[in-house]
């Protein structure tokens, strides 16, 4: 297993897993978040757009991060 940051091939495998990871995470509490602004809403709607906003950016980088690792395994196949 190749630890060296500086190779191509874990740089790319470290970001697409931070993208899932904080994608993933940010998915989930905003969604928490969203469900108890649900029921005990708040005297402002400006939490809601926040916790929203959050689960959209959460979304993308979920999305992106699991792009980046089809689009490199994809490569991968068409290098050999």
């Amino acid at each position: 297993m190749r630890t060296d940051i500086s190779d191509p091939e874990v740089s790319w495998a470290g970001t697409a897993l931070l993208g899932v990871t904080v994608g993933s995470l940010l998915s989930i509490w905003s969604g928490l978040w969203l469900i108890f602004l649900n029921r005990n809403p708040p005297d402002q709607s400006g939490w809601t757009y926040l916790a929203t906003g959050i689960l959209l950016t959460g979304l993308a980088f979920l999305i992106g991060g699991m792009g980046m690792g089809l689009l490199r395994r994809q490569t991968e196949h068409q290098a050999d």
